[in-house]
Parts: C-alpha cells; sequence; structure tokens
C-alpha cells in the first residue's frame, strides 16, 4: 500500500481471480443509478424541500438519525421509510414551511429515489447526499453540510473509513448482483483512490476545504466511482 492508494498489483490480482471465478462480464456503472438520479432531479423541482438551507436541514436530520446512538450506532444507523417522512415532515414543520398532502406522499417517492442500493433503508451516505440535492444552497453549502454529516465525532476531519460509510452504498448500487463478490474490492479500491485524491496534504485526514476542492475540480461521487468501477473491471476483463 503505497501513499495510501491500493496496491495495483494486489487489487489487479484478487479481482481478475474473483471476476475468472465468477465469470463476471463488464456493466456500465452509471446506467444503474441514472434512474435514480434524474427521479431526485423531477422531485427536487417541485418538493418544499428545496427551501430548506441545506446546513440546518442536514444538521436536524443528522440530530434525528444520531440521536443517543452514539458514533458507531451512528454509522450502522438505517432510515426506515415511514421514520423518513416522519423526520422531514417535522423538519418542514420546524422551518415553518406550508407542504401539501402531496407534498408528504412525495416524500416516498424521495425516499426511494434515493435508496441507491435498494435495500428499503437509507444509511448515512444515502440520506446526506440525497437530501444535499434536495435542500437550497451553494455547491460549497452542500458539501460543507454533508462532510458534517459524516464527520461523526467532530474533529473535522473525514477519516477513511467515514468515507467508506459513505461511498459504500453507491457501490452496491452501481453493481449487479452478479457482481456482488467484487464489491469488497471495488470497495476498498475506490475508498482507496477517492480518500488519496481529497487528500491534497496527504496527511491521512480529509478537511472540509480539501472535500469542497476535490469537487470543484469536477469531481462528484457518482461519476468518480463509475470511472473507477468501469476502468478496472474493464481492463482486468481485457
Amino acid at each position: 500500500n503505497f501513499c495510501g492508494m491500493t496496491d495495483a498489483v494486489g487489487f489487479e490480482g484478487s479481482a481478475k481471480a474473483v471476476i475468472n471465478l465468477h465469470q463476471i462480464e463488464p456493466w456500465d456503472a452509471r446506467s444503474l443509478v441514472r434512474d435514480n438520479l434524474q427521479r431526485q432531479s423531477e422531485l427536487a423541482r417541485r418538493s418544499p424541500l428545496r427551501k430548506v438551507p441545506v446546513a440546518e436541514g442536514l444538521a436536524y436530520m443528522k440530530n434525528k438519525v444520531g440521536k443517543g446512538s452514539g458514533i458507531a450506532g451512528y454509522f450502522a444507523s438505517e432510515l426506515q421509510k415511514e421514520k423518513f417522512v416522519e423526520a422531514v415532515v417535522m423538519l418542514l414543520g420546524a422551518q415553518g414551511i406550508p407542504h401539501s398532502p402531496q407534498d408528504r406522499d412525495d416524500l416516498y417517492l424521495v425516499f426511494e429515489s434515493m435508496d441507491f442500493d435498494q435495500s428499503g433503508s437509507l444509511s448515512i451516505g444515502e440520506w446526506a447526499a440525497g437530501l444535499s440535492v434536495f435542500f437550497k444552497g451553494s455547491t460549497d453549502e452542500a458539501v460543507r453540510a454533508v462532510f458534517s454529516c459524516l464527520d461523526t465525532n467532530s474533529n473535522s476531519q473525514v477519516s477513511k473509513k467515514e468515507l467508506q460509510a459513505y461511498l459504500a452504498p453507491f457501490v452496491k448500487a452501481m453493481s449487479p448482483p452478479s457482481a456482488a463478490a467484487l464489491r469488497p474490492l471495488l470497495e476498498k479500491k475506490a475508498v482507496d483512490d477517492i480518500y488519496y485524491d481529497m487528500d491534497m496534504d496527504h496527511t491521512s485526514d480529509v478537511s472540509a476545504e480539501e472535500m469542497i476542492a476535490w469537487t470543484k475540480r469536477g469531481n462528484n461521487v457518482v461519476d468518480k466511482l463509475a470511472d473507477i468501477i468501469d476502468q478496472e473491471v474493464y481492463q482486468i476483463w481485457l
């Protein structure tokens, strides 16, 4: 493991063995989440969530999800559909934002659009990244708010473990069931590469400023993961 990056030979050797053993064919990672992203875009245009400031909205949800659970419990917390709708309705009320019965019904669709891995519940990464699309604010404000959700111990740094909790459901969503055996390797490769790319001073921690700078360089989680998955799997398959 060199400078925090996955050892290329180790990854390629292990991945090739898994691909051959399970006869895994290449796939288009982006296509597996395209419908979710499209639904999010459509719902965001009409949802009253667009009136909620992103920092306030995600802070409210973090408090609701993590209340009394501790760091380990917060990481393991999965937000169920009814609890999600209940929490968001309470958030809209706390913000004094009017909402109709149709708006409430739409929250079930919002939940489904954010449930990338179709597990029936939302991980930290899914609800933090998903709601940042719906809430109002600049890109910088959205990144800072998501960062705050991932920074579970409030030390103003995101660790590799915290980034892994964020990325894991996206790796699952962007790989078909036939490639399930490959997911642990892809997840490690993606976490190592993205963390190394974000950690500009290579001090083995990522600050909010580094995450914002990474985003301003034209990066986003979905496209970066798709690039890593498509490139690595296709090269090995060849």
